[in-house]
């Protein structure tokens, strides 16, 4: 794919440069399992988030009682 190149000095992509472009995009059930899939990564990310702060508050818990 290559764009047109004016020599302006100023690069810009105007909407008449591009309207000839097709974007290929997945269909919707496609894109529904992408979702699903990015969803689930989410939550994991969060559970292992909420772990490591109840981790690091167990930590200083520790590290309290070891001063006491």
């Amino acid at each position: 794919m290559s764009f047109f190149v004016e020599s302006t000095g100023v690069p810009q992509l105007t909407a008449p440069q591009i309207s000839n472009y097709k974007v290929p995009y997945p269909n919707v059930l496609e894109q529904q399992k992408i979702a699903n899939f990015l969803t689930g990564i989410d939550n994991k990310i969060n559970a292992v988030g909420r772990q490591l702060g109840q981790t690091q508050v167990y930590k200083k818990g520790l590290l309290q009682q070891m001063f006491v």
